[in-house]
């Protein structure tokens, strides 16, 4: 029993070390450093931030019963989360290291690795009309071609199925993988000036594809999908309340900062030309 133990602190070891792999490949030099790190590992290993996604998920679709593919599934925190919830869940992902790593965790959980498997964009490798519910939690902004994987992804939804999408809405003034604030429609020559100013990683800027909500809305039309804009409705509602579970402290900071100036109905007014965050969809395939 003592090794069993021993082998699986072994095994966490082995993926933290992983992330802290992918963090400095990826981040370093463009989130703040050492909070940085440590917000990485939180994110990737902490199953807090995993429950929190299988519930914005469950706040909108009842997943009992569905079967579910999580596109970008990162080190598999969504996946597991929800096979420890008892549901059916796959995932896809096209990173190696990440697809490596969180086979793993799938295995030293107890669970059947092969479930998550590596894609690319334009290739899922799954039948057409397989899963219920796809989700997508700040994936899109990675994407060099969402139009292909949206259009891959509607192919293996099943008819009626949905897709959920969360992530960064690039029409706002903040950056979240650079933590800092950005004029959204700033021309990249000019914001790698400004991030080289900051000193702050440039190349990672032409990684980003500044995901906006009528792109997205026009790709989910061209594919006929019922489009419901749900991040644009919270947004509305927290402007009034002030109150979100899923708002981070700096965002809820904003929100009050806005009715302090008297400039909440600007705000939500603003919203319907698609400033607002974060991004925040379910789209229906008929």
């Amino acid at each position: 029993m003592e090794t069993d133990a021993m082998q699986k602190q072994d095994s966490y070891s082995e993926i933290e070390k992983a992330v802290i792999e992918y963090y400095n490949s990826t981040y370093n030099g463009v989130s703040n450093q050492e909070l940085g790190l440590e917000l990485a590992l939180k994110t990737h290993l902490n199953e807090d931030d995993a429950n929190m996604h299988l519930e914005l998920v469950q706040d909108y679709i009842d997943l009992k019963g569905k079967k579910i593919l999580d596109v970008g599934s990162g080190f598999g925190c969504f996946v597991l989360a929800a096979l420890k919830g008892a549901y059916d869940a796959s995932g896809v992902e096209i990173d190696g290291l990440m697809w490596k790593t969180s086979r793993e965790r799938l295995k030293l959980n107890g669970f059947n690795q092969e479930i998550i498997k590596q894609s690319t964009i334009d290739s899922i490798p799954f039948e057409s009309n397989t899963f219920d519910v796809i989700t997508f939690f700040n994936v899109l902004e990675h994407v060099d071609n969402i139009q292909a994987l949206l259009t891959e992804c509607h192919r293996v939804l099943k008819k009626d199925g949905q897709l959920f999408i969360w992530g960064p809405n690039y029409l706002c003034f903040y950056e979240p993988h650079y933590e800092m604030y950005l004029i959204p429609v700033l021309p990249k020559a000019i914001a790698k000036l400004y991030l080289r100013m900051r000193g702050k990683k440039i190349e990672f800027l032409d990684t980003l594809n500044f995901a906006k909500p009528w792109y997205l809305e026009r790709v989910m039309r061209k594919l006929d999908m019922k489009i419901d804009n749900v991040g644009l409705k919270e947004w509305k509602k927290d402007l009034i309340s002030l109150n979100s579970k899923y708002r981070t402290n700096a965002g809820t900071a904003v929100l009050k900062l806005i009715k302090k100036m008297h400039l909440t109905k600007l705000a939500s007014c603003m919203g319907n030309f698609g400033f607002y965050y974060p991004l925040k969809y379910i789209a229906t395939k008929k």
